[in-house]
């Protein structure tokens, strides 16, 4: 099955390899470095083909590097949609992805940090439209803030993020969750006195 989506792949069959390689990276039988190879391309084709569909490309060669040759390329052709979409809801959809699979499968010298997730935050704290903005910044923040497998570096980057949808918070619920976030990341990675992390401000 992993050559198989590999020959589809090649081929630029996109539609076709997607659903090969997940079934791969939800084989028992498959080695742990083969499904975490096939999630990679899950998550890779998705984003592939949602750009594909935006008109951005070409895609004729890909690179040999299946892991940070391909996210660079992703992290190029992703760059230029912001510009070229006449509708915001493809470029942050298109980013997410991309912070996605930048936090999941990128390691090495030049780590690219929380790059696309920042772009989304930085996007919605300048939208006129409140509503949605606080909505949107909420969402993004609580799911990294609960995601288990991002490292422990890029959570230390996310302190000022949850500060920001703690202040954001409004339904009891929100408030209750967001307090309750922040006064454990400031537990877990800031330098202020106790007393402050406790009262979680």
């Amino acid at each position: 099955k992993r050559q198989q989506a590999f020959d589809l792949l090649e081929r630029g069959a996109f539609a076709e390899a997607q659903p090969v390689f997940a079934e791969v990276a939800n084989s028992p039988r498959a080695s742990r470095f083969d499904r975490r190879e096939a999630g990679f391309f899950v998550d890779y084709l998705q984003l592939a083909m949602d750009l594909q569909r935006a008109g951005i490309g070409p895609w004729e060669t890909l690179s040999d590097d299946p892991w940070g040759g391909r996210l660079r390329e992703l992290e190029t052709l992703a760059a230029a949609l912001r510009s070229e979409a006449p509708e915001p809801v493809r470029w942050l959809t298109i980013h997410e992805y991309l912070g996605d699979l930048q936090t999941r499968y990128w390691w090495g010298g030049n780590e690219p940090a929380l790059g696309a997730y920042v772009a989304i935050f930085d996007y919605w704290a300048g939208s006129t439209d409140l509503t949605e903005a606080r909505h949107q910044y909420l969402r993004l923040a609580g799911r990294l803030a609960e995601e288990r497998e991002l490292r422990y570096d890029l959570r230390r980057l996310l302190l000022p993020i949850i500060e920001n949808a703690a202040q954001l918070a409004q339904t009891a619920e929100e408030v209750q969750r967001f307090q309750w976030l922040w006064a454990h990341f400031l537990r877990e990675f800031s330098d202020r006195p106790t007393d402050v992390i406790r009262r979680g401000a």
